[in-house]
């Protein structure tokens, strides 16, 4: 979601998205002088609330927002615990990948079983 000013609203923004960061933005910037700060991590509990509901969407970013503030306690280490990322950046190589073209030539084949057959592996013979 990019912002550009002067165009009105960030781009993708929705109705959902927009009614819930409105009482965030309220808390912000009304609320939470008054109260001080109080949380343990950075961002903040109600800017990674914002930055969730923009990447991931009005209902995970509901869950992630509150996920945290569940985290967000006196006895909580806190520090950095950013928004994870919308989509990842990379994705673990599937079993068809890991098997094609990835032989090397000079090393030796491995044998799942031992060179006479499992019944030879067994009677101990040579």
């Amino acid at each position: 979601m990019t912002h550009q000013p002067g165009k009105g609203l960030p781009k993708g923004s929705t109705p959902a998205r927009r009614l819930l960061i409105w009482p965030i933005r309220f808390y912000r910037y009304f609320l939470s002088p008054w109260i001080g700060q109080s949380c343990r991590f950075t961002p903040t509990c109600s800017a990674y609330t914002i930055e969730a509901i923009e990447q991931h969407g009005p209902a995970r970013g509901t869950y992630l927002g509150l996920r945290r503030i569940c985290r967000c306690h006196p006895y909580a280490q806190g520090g950095l615990d950013p928004v994870p990322p919308a989509h990842p950046t990379t994705s673990p190589p599937t079993k068809h990948a890991q098997t094609q073209g990835t032989a090397d030539p000079a090393q030796p084949v491995r044998q799942c079983r031992p060179p006479g057959g499992a019944r030879e592996a067994r009677r101990g013979g040579t």
